[in-house]
């Protein structure tokens, strides 16, 4: 899997801060709407983000600064089950 320095940002912020919103994460780490959508979107593809589930099974949401629901991601477990160290380097 060949991840671009963005991505591993994204990885790395949920790593280390937990789940958040693509709002969140775009607004803490300085980029573009365009450019965080189409890397989360990647990221959830790839399987190594998800939603966070609730206890009853429904996605947790959290309101963007234009007061729309977003989902709240974070790293998927399989992403620490893996036999690397870790899939993307720190940086």
């Amino acid at each position: 899997m060949n991840l671009s320095d963005s991505h591993k940002r994204i990885l790395n912020f949920l790593e280390s801060e937990g789940p958040h919103t693509a709002d969140e994460t775009q607004e803490k780490l300085g980029q573009t709407h365009q450019t965080n959508s189409a890397l989360f979107s990647k990221l959830e593809k790839e399987g190594l983000v998800e939603p966070v589930l609730k206890s009853d099974g429904t996605v947790l949401k959290r309101n963007t600064r234009l007061n729309r629901p977003a989902r709240v991601m974070k790293i998927t477990n399989s992403v620490f089950n893996i036999n690397e160290p870790t899939l993307w380097d720190k940086k």
